[in-house]
């Protein structure tokens, strides 16, 4: 009984199957914010030429908002040093988006992740939307200090995806502690 009593209730929420990274089309995709982590961790070499991580990331963020849906509403934020919107709000024009990724310059401070995702929620305004995060996640805190922002993202339905890139080789490490 149990049994035919969950199979009434998945038919009535009448659930769509779809494989991951299926395309999703126009108005259906919902809005997009992009961040861009421009802190001064991403001027390491990504290991593909001459290419920094902040060059790589830029490029994809680039790439990204130019294949986007007609229609899909996207925004973009940069996070090194202090979040700044690089787009006052969510714009179907993503032509406009996509030349302020490409204008964004290597940065000297600290990765923000906290404020880039606080921008991108009130981007949203309270709604759902994707939010693609491209960065190292350098820092001992920068993930760690996002956490109530993570949940309150969470709440307002938004999805996050991760675009992670790490450098071939670390050239710029810090021992903060040892213990024997």
């Amino acid at each position: 009984r149990l049994l035919a009593l969950a199979l009434v209730l998945l038919a009535v929420g009448r659930p769509e199957l779809r494989w991951p990274g299926s395309p999703v089309q126009g108005e259906e995709a919902g809005p997009v914010v992009v961040i861009l982590d421009n802190s001064l961790s991403m001027d390491l070499r990504s290991g593909r030429g001459e290419d920094t991580l902040f060059s790589e990331a830029r490029s994809q963020a680039v790439a990204l908002v130019r294949d986007l849906p007609e229609g899909v509403r996207v925004a973009a934020v940069a996070i090194g040093g202090s979040a700044i919107g690089l787009t006052a709000e969510l714009s179907a024009d993503r032509g406009t988006t996509a030349a302020a990724l490409e204008r964004v310059r290597q940065g000297e401070g600290g990765t923000d992740l906290s404020g880039g995702l606080r921008a991108a929620r009130r981007m949203l305004g309270g709604k759902g939307g994707r939010i693609v995060v491209f960065s190292d996640e350098a820092g001992p805190v920068a993930v760690r200090g996002a956490e109530d922002e993570l949940k309150l993202l969470g709440e307002q339905g938004c999805a996050l995806e991760r675009h992670l890139l790490r450098a071939s080789t670390v050239g710029n490490v810090t021992v903060m502690d040892a213990r024997y």
